[in-house]
């Protein structure tokens, strides 16, 4: 039993590690399936350490998610988008050191699990907090952008405005859609790479313009998947809000921080941290 709880801890120890050749030519879902099998019990309790830094978010919307069943419509949720700030500045450390690891994990690279963890959190916090500010900030602009413009498309009395207005909200979520995509390179890049803030989000633009269809499948994937989570625990099982995430979390990060690791390969040439 000792000798099954190593393996699945450390790895095996027979098998020798993946060169940097070997890791920059091996295909994505083998890569993926490597990282797995040698560190799966270390991917639940990375999971386990980001997931107590989002108690807050979980209990803000489990919450709202019992408001809106109460009350569905979109005024019921803005306490609670408001309140969604702190609980993503709180967080955001988690989220740091959650990065730190798993993005080494996934270019077969060594990480200790505690100390790479708080090294993340620690060399990063300062931008990371702004940068969660400034993804808030963005995304409740547009999304009350867009609950304005259908607002106005089911006015009562029609005019120039609710003519356009189904349009421009297409239009206002196609610039959500893109933003999340962005969003995706953000924290990758920040803690990866010395830039400033500023080019942070150049440079995350333009590897998603590069890298757009496996960044949109991502972003679209996901969204279904949270959403249908939400659906059968919201209709049947509420404590699936939060079983899976402590169990899936890893698993759907460890795929696009493969797929990011590869864009930075393609296209940033710049030193490492």
């Amino acid at each position: 039993m000792g000798k099954l709880f190593n393996k699945m801890y450390i790895g095996n120890p027979k098998k020798s590690d993946l060169t940097k050749e070997q890791v920059d030519n091996i295909d994505p879902l083998k890569l993926f399936i490597t990282v797995f099998q040698v560190r799966g019990l270390k991917l639940i309790l990375l999971n386990l350490m980001y997931c107590f830094f989002l108690i807050p978010m979980a209990v803000n919307v489990y919450l709202a998610l019992l408001g809106y069943l109460d009350e569905p419509q979109f005024a019921t949720l803005i306490p609670y988008i408001y309140a969604a700030l702190p609980c993503m500045l709180i967080a955001t450390p988690g989220k740091l050191g959650f990065t730190n690891v798993l993005m080494r994990w996934a270019a077969d690279e060594h990480a200790w699990l505690w100390s790479d963890f708080w090294e993340g959190i620690k060399k990063n916090w300062k931008q990371g907090l702004l940068l969660t500010v400034t993804n808030y900030l963005i995304f409740l602009f547009l999304i009350f952008v867009a609950w304005f413009y259908v607002a106005m498309a089911n006015a009562e009395d029609p005019n120039m405005i609710s003519a356009f207005a189904p349009y421009v909200y297409y239009l206002i979520l196609g610039v959500i859609l893109v933003f999340m995509m962005i969003s995706i390179y953000t924290f990758p890049l920040s803690q990866k790479y010395k830039f400033k803030f500023k080019y942070i989000y150049k440079y995350s633009f333009m590897l998603c313009v590069r890298k757009f269809l496996p960044t949109f499948l991502a972003v679209v994937l996901s969204g279904l998947a949270i959403y249908g989570l939400v659906y059968v625990a919201a209709m049947y099982f509420i404590w699936l809000l939060l079983v899976v995430p402590v169990i899936g979390f890893s698993l759907y990060y460890l795929v696009m921080y493969i797929i990011v690791g590869r864009s930075f390969k393609n296209f940033v040439f710049l030193p490492e941290r």
